[in-house]
C-alpha cells in the first residue's frame, strides 16, 4: 500500500511524495499548479439586467437597467453603476442584486 504527502513546495508547485513502507520505496514527484482566474464581472457594459426590489431598493424604479460602469470588488463581491431610462440619476448595484433580463 502506498501513503501520499502533498506539500507546498513553491506557489506554483506541489511536491508529492509517495512511500510504500512494506517495499521500502519512495517516489517524488513535483506538480505544476495553475493559479487560479481571478475572478470577473458577470456583467458587461450595455448589459441589460433587473434590479432586485429588497433591501435599499425598495424605491428603484420597476423595470430594465442598462450596465453603464464596472466597479471593482467590494467585501468580495463586484458593484456597478446601472441606469434606468425613467431616472435621471444612475445607481449602485451589488452583483447579487442583479439578473439577466
Amino acid at each position: 500500500m502506498w501513503i501520499a504527502r502533498i506539500e507546498p513546495d513553491r506557489p506554483d508547485r506541489r511536491r508529492c511524495t509517495f512511500e510504500c513502507p512494506g517495499c521500502r520505496r519512495e517516489v517524488v514527484a513535483v506538480l505544476r499548479v495553475k493559479p487560479p482566474a481571478p475572478p470577473t464581472h458577470k456583467f458587461k457594459l450595455g448589459d441589460s439586467v433587473l434590479l432586485g426590489r429588497g433591501g435599499l431598493n425598495r424605491t428603484a424604479a420597476a423595470g430594465y437597467y442598462q450596465v453603464t460602469k464596472q466597479l471593482p470588488e467590494k467585501d468580495g463581491e463586484f458593484e456597478y453603476h446601472i441606469k434606468n431610462a425613467g431616472e435621471p440619476h444612475t445607481r449602485v448595484a451589488r452583483e447579487s442584486e442583479l439578473r439577466r433580463s
